[in-house]
């Protein structure tokens, strides 16, 4: 897989989990009520980490898709 800046990349490390006092108020929802939480690392081929992402979801409100594609 090669992203936007066309170097090998490869990805992991995406979850479902609770929603935190805090994320849940942000997002009008019950604390401890589950959310879609999506935390990524993007790494090189050699394992060093290129970019980190968390992405705090309603549940109601996002959907993802997730591709797999053999490394490279």
């Amino acid at each position: 897989h090669r992203d936007l800046h066309s170097f090998p990349t490869r990805r992991s490390s995406d979850l479902i989990s609770f929603a935190t006092k805090d994320e849940a108020d942000l997002l009008g929802l019950k604390y401890s009520e589950p959310i879609m939480l999506m935390r990524t690392v993007i790494s090189d081929v050699n394992g060093r980490p290129v970019e980190y992402l968390i992405s705090v979801n309603h549940p109601n409100r996002v959907v993802f898709r997730s591709v797999s594609t053999p490394n490279v």
